[in-house]
C-alpha cells in the first residue's frame, strides 16, 4: 500500500485493484472477497455512468 501511494501516477486503478487481488488470493477470506469487491465497484460504476447526470463526465471514461 505505501508502495502504491508513494508510486501513484505510475499505475492505473486497474493496476492497483489487480494487485490487490494477486496479493489477497493466498489469503484465507480476502481473496475472494477482493475479487467480489472489485466486481461490485465495476457494476456500481456501470449503474452510474448508464444515468443521463454522470454519462458524459470524465468519472464515466
Amino acid at each position: 500500500a505505501r508502495y502504491f501511494a508513494s508510486h501513484h501516477e505510475r499505475f492505473s486503478a486497474g493496476d492497483i485493484a489487480f494487485g490487490m487481488i494477486f496479493h489477497n488470493l493466498g489469503r484465507d477470506r480476502l481473496g475472494l472477497g477482493s475479487l467480489y469487491y472489485v466486481a461490485d465497484v465495476q457494476v456500481a460504476t456501470d449503474a452510474l455512468c448508464g444515468t443521463r447526470d454522470l454519462q458524459g463526465t470524465d468519472f464515466c471514461h
